[in-house]
């Protein structure tokens, strides 16, 4: 059964220590979050990330056509990407981008319920470091049940 999860995919690389501190010696990985997310780097987190993760857990026997709603931030890619269409039509997929509708509050229930619901899980947490931040984003999204994401789109709906 298809949990409606894809997945959550931070924007952080890892990078070696150039000196010792007192926290960790010099030359371990170390992750840091990436300052700037661009157009490109949004493309590569699709590409890479969010499309694979999309056909691993996709069931075979479903709809291959999907349609991927992003907001109007700037480093957001156009629905027209070559680079993106060229990926999307692999495997017998079909992905499309759409921006949604600007204003539009029917289009917040992913902010003001699915991820608030996973805030409220990660708060519990006391993350020092920003791989414990990122644990503690992961074990709240594992955490937060298939039932209570069906509830924050019902909510919606009514």
């Amino acid at each position: 059964m298809f949990s409606g999860k894809i997945g959550i995919f931070p924007f952080v690389f890892k990078e070696r220590a150039r000196r010792n501190s007192k926290n960790r010696q010099a030359r371990p990985l170390e992750t840091k979050p990436i300052l700037s997310v661009t157009k490109d780097v949004t493309r590569s987190c699709l590409i890479n990330k969010v499309l694979h993760a999309i056909r691993a857990k996709w069931p075979s026997s479903s709809e291959k056509r999907m349609f991927i709603q992003q907001d109007n931030a700037k480093p957001h890619i156009d629905v027209d990407d070559e680079q993106f269409l060229q990926v999307a039509s692999l495997d017998g997929f079909n992905f499309q981008l759409f921006f949604q509708p600007p204003n539009n509050p029917d289009l917040n229930v992913l902010d003001l319920g699915y991820f608030r619901a996973i805030q409220f899980l990660q708060h519990q947490e006391s993350p020092t470091t920003i791989d414990e931040l990122v644990k503690a984003v992961e074990k709240s999204f594992n955490d937060l049940s298939p039932e209570n994401l069906n509830n924050v789109f019902l909510t919606l709906q009514s």
